[in-house]
């Protein structure tokens, strides 16, 4: 039988996509003639380098997420005025969630990571829905917004539209998600990359330390251009023009993947973030991180990154400055047994959803 699934995927960041693209692939796997509809606001290239068979893309945003400032800093008060003017057209935004369904052919399953929209707009249609995310927006906007006079009532509307699904698979690490029904814990996801030559492959001594950096999906100012030179360091930047730097590579330049380049670097400096952290330690890379202090999923991350690999945090001033020699140095001297991460989570939500399929 020839399945049809509708993928709704947040467009906050890539570590939405770090999650589903290996369950997707491994579904695709299985089921060769599987149509697969994607809704994510995500160009569409960035999605094919990730998703390793056809797809249909709705290029739309499938949820609010979190209004941001930069890659650290939320904007609460946004992200509040943004889910309360939701709420106030809230048959609007299911009518149109259900059009998209509709017109899409009536999909036999609706998959989130993590849209309250969808699963609210299959219920509508009768259609099984499942979430499989570390996270999700009822907890960070009570988290960020609670404070503010409609906070609550938005709240509880976000769990209503989350409890529609027949399941919320919570990935590891992730939130607690005590706020939702029917939440079952499963193990990581994520992908794993081919190790490369970075120094045969850009001519740099031997000796050189590679240096991933990357803040992922959402923008970070960062003024590379005065960071120090000839520390013997390569910094590695996932950016299609690197800075003007004798130190900067980028990777679209060396036509090698992220995920290649996690598996190829000898250290990483990024932000607490679900893909960066699980695949750091899938692949035993050490990490510089800059917290993002009040984000609630941040202690969940870090623990596991403490946990089964190696992680130093750095401050705002030393990122900004690229005085991280000594750092990098330090990072690569310490030593602490790094346990092998075994993917389980690609498997169990892989079998939920062909479970829900079936049914």
């Amino acid at each position: 039988m020839k399945y049809h699934i509708y993928c709704a995927i947040s467009s906050h960041g890539y570590g939405h996509v770090a999650q589903v693209a290996p369950v997707l692939n491994q579904l695709k796997s299985r089921y060769p003639d599987l149509q697969l509809t994607i809704q994510c606001a995500i160009d569409a290239k960035v999605l094919a380098s990730w998703i390793n068979s056809a797809f249909t893309q709705i290029e739309e945003p499938a949820d609010l997420g979190l209004l941001m400032h930069d890659a650290v800093h939320v904007d609460a008060q946004g992200t509040y005025q943004a889910y309360h003017d939701q709420l106030l057209n809230w048959q609007s935004t299911l009518n149109s969630a259900v059009k998209y369904l509709e017109c899409y052919g009536r999909p036999d399953l609706v998959v989130t990571n993590n849209s309250y929209i969808m699963s609210a707009a299959a219920f509508e249609l009768g259609i099984p829905s499942l979430h499989f995310c570390s996270l999700n927006w009822a907890a960070l906007f009570r988290y960020y917004s609670h404070q503010y006079d409609q906070g609550n009532e938005v709240f509880n509307h976000l769990v209503n539209c989350y409890n529609r699904a027949e399941n919320f698979l919570r990935i590891t690490p992730g939130l607690e998600m005590s706020e939702l029904n029917n939440v079952k814990t499963v193990g990581p996801i994520g992908r794993t990359g081919a190790c490369r030559d970075l120094s045969k492959l850009t001519g740099r001594s031997p000796s050189t330390k590679f240096v991933l950096v990357s803040m992922g999906g959402i923008p970070y100012h960062i003024p590379y251009e005065s960071w120090p030179a000839g520390e013997n360091i390569c910094w590695l930047t996932a950016s299609q023009v690197a800075p003007e730097h004798p130190d900067f590579l980028s990777l679209d330049k060396l036509n090698i993947s992220f995920i290649d380049a996690v598996a190829s670097c000898d250290a990483i400096v990024t932000k607490p973030g679900y893909g960066t952290f699980v695949e750091a330690t899938i692949h035993h890379k050490p990490v510089l991180y800059l917290s993002r202090k009040d984000w609630p999923e941040e202690p969940y991350l870090v623990s596991f990154l403490n946990e089964n690999g190696i992680g130093n945090e750095i401050s705002p001033e030393q990122l900004s400055s690229g005085r991280l020699k000594t750092e990098v140095e330090k990072l690569l001297l310490q030593s602490s047994p790094q346990k092998p991460v075994s993917l389980t989570g690609i498997a169990e939500v892989t079998e939920e959803i062909i479970r829900l399929l079936k049914e």
